[in-house]
């Protein structure tokens, strides 16, 4: 897991809402699909196939 943190020294720090983002790299599409809809994360990046296959899933609208 990769942790972003607020930059203090940031030029524009005061328009930054967010303290840190938390990022984890997730090898297999399946594997991030299924931590998607468990609500394990907030965002996936799909395979092609994968992608195709949720197109009409209102979650991924």
């Amino acid at each position: 897991m990769v942790i972003q943190e607020k930059n203090d020294q940031y030029w524009d720090k005061d328009t930054v809402k967010l303290d840190s983002v938390d990022v984890n790299v997730v090898k297999e599409s399946p594997t991030a699909l299924n931590l998607f809809q468990d609500g394990q994360t907030d965002d996936v990046v799909l395979s092609g196939e994968l992608a195709q296959q949720m197109a009409n899933d209102p979650a991924f609208c």
